[in-house]
């Protein structure tokens, strides 16, 4: 009988071992084809549309502008080099002229088909004050900019091109020490002048010039790259990649996607490593060395619309900041960021730590909602959607009920969250919001976030609709030398949040995680994950990232 016994539990457990190996998912041979994933879809695949971290970081191998940045990890890659540019600007006129020479024989892929010209980089520019674009306030510096965008212009006076010298000629109304880094960003790289002033996403998508092109996008399924055949290197800091392909599966959750990079049914994702996973995959030798971890220049920041009641009151917005238990949203984020009082991050320069609201302090910020003289009433937080509980929405949540406020959350999908606040007309009056640098400047938080003259109609960033310092941010973007404007850019951090328009809470640590097959890992500072560096299954560069 015990005997006969263990012969049937034994063939349970055969039987067991068989289903197993049959239903187990397998690793998926996906030839020389990158397969990422990401729970959202960008807002736009359009340079001159895009504010997205997932749409930047899909663009990048297909487009360029005339500078770029280094493709090396760390402090290193925030260095600025030629790219379409044949070398860096000659600057004169005081700062407020920046000359550049293009190169010979950048091509457009398909169906431009022909050589990049500096005709096409006027194009670029002046195509985004037509779309209307969320990048408009990074070019309005340019001398008749203005005029073109109320519509008293043909083109913007202030970029003089000849396309027979290769040269492009940027005049300013002012000097601007940070013209290069919006050189370099998505907003100004070259467009052919036959494109269209409309969105482009999907409808055949901008002629490529990098190593890739956008082939097709599918909402809530996949973005496509292949080869652009029209590309041959020219710079290292445009490198021709390894892969074939790259697909972007949309849609599964994070944890549900580290689960498929261990099977082997994806290479990476787009999202950082869930919470839910980092520490028992941290402890495992088998993924540990699979695990990158790097600081980020970035701001996860509460903001509260100062146009709309009851926040236009400062003593209610003092009192959001004395509320928030700072320490407790970071265990929230599952300990990946380190707290923080300040706008601007400890890795841009200019920041100086400081603690106007120390606590949390429940009860200070109850007095203060009582001076302001604001009968708490129904209000509505704005946040990203999530799978399951979504736990910092439902922290604050409570907090603001704890401050008498009966509070609606308002979640959105990640695909139309930023296109819908992004609307002033949406009018939202407080809400969860994150930043990352588009380069290392303390003008890329303060200006691009909170001046007030840069609320656009569509892809509006300053979602506090904050005026308050504007006087002060045109006199800090005025400054030329780099410790003055560092100095100027961490007073106005402690004079903005002693207004309290936002209340920030955490700047973020990363830990992504890439499959076995990925080798070459480079997570660039402000570009992520470059796609053109990794390989998988030991095509090409054959190096594995930092654990």
């Amino acid at each position: 009988m015990e005997l006969r016994r263990k012969h049937v539990v034994i063939a349970v457990i055969a039987i067991a071992a068989v289903l197993m190996l049959v239903l187990r998912p397998h690793p998926v041979d996906h030839g020389n084809t990158l397969v990422g994933m990401s729970s959202g879809g960008p807002d736009y695949l359009d340079p001159g549309m895009s504010y997205t971290a997932t749409g930047w970081q899909t663009m990048y191998p297909a487009y360029n502008g005339l500078l770029t940045y280094k493709k090396v990890e760390g402090a290193a890659g925030n260095e600025l080099v030629p790219d379409i540019a044949a070398a860096m600007p000659v600057v004169s006129n005081e700062g407020a002229t920046y000359t550049f020479t293009m190169r010979k024989g950048v091509m457009f892929g398909a169906p431009a088909n022909r050589e990049v010209l500096p005709s096409d980089m006027k194009w670029a520019i002046e195509r985004l004050f037509k779309l209307p674009s969320p990048g408009v306030g990074f070019y309005t510096i340019i001398d008749g900019a203005q005029e073109y965008m109320d519509g008293k212009a043909k083109d913007i006076r202030g970029i003089v091109v000849d396309d027979a010298a290769r040269t492009i000629q940027y005049n300013l109304v002012q000097p601007d020490p940070t013209f290069n880094y919006k050189m370099a960003m998505l907003f100004s790289v070259a467009v052919p002048k036959e494109v269209p002033a409309k969105d482009m996403t999907g409808k055949g998508f901008i002629p490529a010039t990098g190593p890739y092109k956008i082939k097709e996008y599918v909402p809530n399924r996949r973005i496509l790259l292949e080869r652009n055949p029209a590309f041959k290197e020219w710079t290292p800091d445009t490198p021709d990649g390894h892969v074939d392909k790259i697909e972007i599966q949309l849609g599964p959750a994070a944890d549900n996607a580290a689960t498929k990079i261990r099977q082997g049914v994806a290479d990476f994702s787009m999202e950082a490593l869930a919470s839910s996973q980092l520490r028992r995959m941290r402890d495992d030798p088998e993924w540990k060395p699979y695990i990158h971890k790097h600081f980020d220049a970035s701001l996860d920041y509460i903001f509260m619309n100062t146009q709309q009641p009851p926040f236009d009151n400062l003593k209610v917005r003092q009192a959001v900041n004395y509320a928030i238990d700072r320490r407790a949203l970071v265990k929230l984020m599952g300990g990946r960021a380190e707290p923080t009082e300040n706008f601007l991050p400890p890795l841009i320069p200019g920041y100086r730590k400081h603690e106007f609201y120390p606590g949390p302090d429940m009860k200070k910020a109850r007095a203060l909602i009582k001076e302001s003289g604001v009968k708490p009433g129904k209000i509505s937080f704005w946040c990203q959607a999530a799978d399951g509980p979504n736990p910092i929405p439902e922290y604050m949540q409570a907090t603001l009920n704890e401050l008498g406020f009966q509070t609606e959350l308002k979640c959105l999908d990640y695909a139309v969250f930023y296109t819908t606040i992004g609307n002033p007309k949406t009018k939202p009056q407080i809400g969860l919001y994150a930043w990352s640098q588009d380069y290392p400047e303390g003008s890329n938080f303060i200006d691009v976030l909170l001046n007030g003259k840069r609320i656009t109609a569509e892809g509006n960033q300053n979602q506090a609709m904050y005026h308050g310092a504007d006087k002060e941010i045109a006199a800090a973007n005025a400054l030329l030398e780099p410790a003055a404007r560092e100095k100027a850019w961490g007073d106005l951090d402690e004079q903005i949040m002693k207004d309290a328009p936002v209340a920030p809470f955490a700047v973020r640590v990363t830990y992504e995680f890439t499959g076995k097959r990925l080798k070459g890992y480079t997570s660039h500072p402000i570009m992520g994950m470059l796609y053109s560096k990794v390989s998988v299954d030991g095509k090409g560069d054959s190096s594995e990232g930092d654990s």
